[in-house]
């Protein structure tokens, strides 16, 4: 059921600032990118590489990095 499940044709409807989160080692940040290609409010990709540590389903080998970066960003947008 899960690979039923898409936001495409729903990602521009999406009306408030969105961070899209990526790494080098994992396939599906493919998808990432069309999210944030699709998207039409402000919008930000952060790609986290290899040699950063990251890797893994949802950044999850370098979970201090993407907790740094996602908060650091929730900073610059919420003020």
């Amino acid at each position: 059921m899960l690979m039923e499940y898409t936001v495409r044709g729903l990602a521009g409807q999406i009306q408030f600032p969105t961070l899209i989160t990526g790494n080098e080692a994992e396939p599906i940040s493919a998808q990432a990118g069309q999210l944030y290609d699709a998207l039409q409010y402000p919008k930000e990709f952060i790609l986290l590489t290899e040699e950063e540590g990251a890797g893994g389903h949802c950044e999850g080998l370098a979970q201090s990095l993407f907790y740094q970066r996602a908060y650091d960003w929730l900073d610059r947008v919420l003020r």
